[in-house]
């Protein structure tokens, strides 16, 4: 038997959202991806690749203002989430700490 080498799989950094449609859409929007030979994820990058293209040649200092404000609050945005995901790691550990400091007091005569 033979042992396949693992590619190491380009790490890069995207984000991944959902999209809610109908199921006549879907399979209609799946079917386009076939005819086309390609797939739901790749007809939506084209389709924003192409948004991206049209909105830079309309109004290039207007877009890259944008872009700029985007950037902002997508940093913003992941900066709050990390926050919220440090804070409920820590908030067992601080909880535990506290009532262990409490039940370790003796009481004062």
């Amino acid at each position: 038997m033979t042992r396949h080498k693992l590619r190491k799989m380009r790490k890069t950094k995207g984000a991944l959202f959902t999209m809610r449609m109908q199921d006549d859409q879907y399979a209609q929007f799946r079917a386009v991806g076939l005819l086309r030979g390609s797939d739901i994820s790749n007809l939506v990058h084209q389709f924003a690749i192409e948004q991206i293209r049209r909105e830079k040649e309309r109004d290039p200092e207007a877009f890259d203002a944008a872009v700029k404000q985007a950037k902002i609050e997508i940093k913003e945005h992941q900066e709050k989430k990390r926050a919220e995901s440090r804070n409920k790691r820590l908030k067992p550990l601080i909880n535990h700490a506290a009532s262990g400091t409490e039940s370790n007091t003796e009481p004062e005569d």
